[in-house]
């Protein structure tokens, strides 16, 4: 029977109404069983290279070992549910499945972001309904690639059809690829369906290939590979909490350490004891953190929290910065990423540094903006910013002091908010809203400092911008798009000023040596992980292990990987209480 399916497409219907009712589902995600396999115990197998699902049950059962240092009697975890994939996890999750040329045609909705965090709106924001039109439209594009692809159809297609209608053969395809999707085994109820959606589409179409694109789709689009399932099961120690079961605990170190669904050598794994206790979730952790995947995830983590992604699109005035070049954009971007992957990865230093290393990478480019000597070409490399400049890391970046900044000016608001509220945590509330956003201007030449003076004189300014004017005016050597100057408006610069939380500063590199070294950086960047893991803000009953991690934070010297290892041995992070 063919159908018009919801995005004006002619075609076999692939879920019904099922894919419009999405959230309705999700009541159902709860109730699906979830059953134990075998699994290869040689860790070195659980992350085989290349695309292409495995076949076999997924399953739960069984505890996940201790709970880290932390009494889990001390905290309250927060509820379980299920909560969207956002975008990268879904690219990574394709990729994992069914290979790059299927990740390359994913094209998942943009995902928006509450609190500064993609993670959190995907968690607590309604799913609109047209992401559910975007799935479909990315499930079918992703279904052909995998098809099309020589080193991955065989894998999803092992039998051959001895007809269109090849049913026995349908289900060979489905059973292979969607419990690995899916995350967990299926219902016979649930594999007829998927069956019966191939075989619908291949006798719509003539063609048993695109019956198996039609179930690949479906089950693409499907809540129960969308949805990341944390339901837990009750813990006999702890009442009124619940223990994620081992496969959902996997799948939740799966998507917050590479981004993407575990394979289902890592779910079989799992459902065989392979996370029951620290040492084996440890070992996992840092197996999953020895992926090429796992720099992209920290990559993609910084890009979001910095706003590093947001350089290629910041308003400027190209009359007055001509040089300001999509390549110069996405070169200042790459100056940070280089930096951060360096400071977390090849020398697994001090997370810190990255606010005031004394060092950087640059391309000719880049090098030529900065008024570096000695660098030309597109190589990157490693150099030490000149001493008279006052360079200090990410917050002597372009890809920072071009964003906190006006189209025509610097904004020495914008930019000490930033380094307030992303650096050290420290709520900006929100103007008041008769407060006009522009300051007065009599035409009289003024330098920054002297404009945002009038911030002090107002009583309903004064509180919030003593806070950020300071922050921001100690980078004011650094014009709108990152150069460095010595005067503004013909004036020279005053790059001296104090906070009652910082203290007194003088200049670029002693703000950015007071911020690494105040205490709210390092906890700072544990709220920051925190939250991106768990898609929602710390509770009141999750603080404890907040605290707890900024203290093994600490002690480990500040190194990214450790608190990332140790953060999915939380009791926060293996813990929730029944789904509201």
């Amino acid at each position: 029977m063919i159908e018009r399916t919801h995005t004006g497409r002619t075609g076999p219907q692939l879920f019904g109404a099922s894919t419009r009712r999405l959230a309705g589902t999700l009541l159902l995600l709860g109730l699906m069983p979830v059953a134990a396999a075998g699994c290869d115990e040689n860790p070195e197998t659980l992350f085989p290279s290349g695309g292409g699902g495995a076949g076999g049950d997924t399953g739960g059962g069984g505890g996940t070992g201790g709970t880290g240092g932390l009494d889990p009697q001390s905290i309250t975890p927060a509820p379980g549910g299920a909560r969207r994939m956002i975008a990268r996890q879904y690219i990574g999750s394709i990729r994992t499945l069914l290979g790059d040329a299927a990740a390359d045609a994913a094209t998942p909705p943009v995902d928006p972001q509450l609190l500064g965090l993609e993670t959190i709106a995907a968690t607590q924001l309604a799913t609109p309904p047209t992401f559910i039109d975007q799935y479909e439209a990315s499930a079918r594009e992703v279904a052909k690639a995998a098809m099309t692809d020589p080193a991955v159809k065989p894998k999803l297609v092992p039998c051959t059809p001895t007809g269109i209608d090849d049913a026995v053969c349908m289900r060979t395809v489905v059973e292979g690829f969607a419990p690995t999707a899916w995350r967990r085994a299926l219902t016979e109820t649930e594999i007829v369906r998927l069956v019966n959606v191939g075989i619908t589409g291949a006798t719509a179409f003539g063609s048993f290939e695109m019956g198996v694109r039609n179930a690949l789709s479906a089950i693409l689009q499907s809540p129960h590979f969308l949805y990341i399932v944390e339901i837990g099961e009750p813990d006999p120690e702890n009442p009124g909490v619940r223990k994620l079961t081992p496969v959902e605990l996997a799948t939740r170190m799966s998507f917050f350490l590479v981004n993407s669904t575990p394979p289902q050598t890592l779910l079989d794994a799992a459902a065989q004891g392979g996370l029951d206790s620290e040492t084996q979730i440890r070992a996992l952790a840092e197996q999953l953190l020895a992926q090429p995947e796992a720099h992209a995830a920290v990559r993609d983590f910084y890009d979001e929290v910095y706003l590093l992604r947001n350089v290629a699109t910041a308003p400027k005035d190209l009359n007055l910065f001509p040089e300001f070049t999509p390549s110069v954009r996405a070169a200042m971007r790459e100056e940070t990423l280089r930096l951060i992957e360096d400071v977390v990865w090849d020398r697994d230093a001090d997370a810190r540094e990255v606010i005031d290393a004394d060092y950087t990478f640059v391309n000719g480019e880049l090098a030529a903006l900065y008024g570096y000597p000695g660098v030309s070409g597109e190589q990157w490399v490693k150099v030490t910013p000149p001493d008279a400049q006052g360079r200090r890391g990410f917050l002597s970046h372009g890809s920072f002091l071009s964003r906190a900044a006006h189209a025509e000016s610097t904004s020495p608001t914008r930019r000490g908010a930033f380094v307030v509220d992303s650096l050290l945590c420290d709520e900006v509330p929100p103007p008041p809203p008769d407060v006009t956003p522009i300051l007065p201007d009599d035409g009289t030449p003024k330098t920054m400092k002297e404009k945002l003076a009038q911030h002090m004189q107002q009583e309903s300014c004064a509180t919030c911008h003593a806070k950020m004017d300071p922050v921001g005016l100690a980078l004011e050597h650094f014009d709108a798009i990152g150069r460095y100057r010595t005067t503004d408006q013909g004036f020279t610069i005053d790059s001296g000023g104090q906070t009652a939380e910082l203290g007194s500063f003088d200049g670029s590199a002693d703000l950015a040596t007071i911020i690494r070294n105040d205490e709210r950086a390092g906890n700072c960047i544990v709220k920051k992980v925190f939250r991106h893991s768990m898609g929602h803000l710390e509770s009141k009953g999750e603080r404890p292990a907040v605290i707890d991690l900024g203290g093994t934070f600490a002690e480990s010297g500040y190194s990214l990987q450790s608190l990332l290892v140790d953060l999915t041995l939380s009791p926060a992070f293996r813990l929730v209480t029944d789904p509201k």
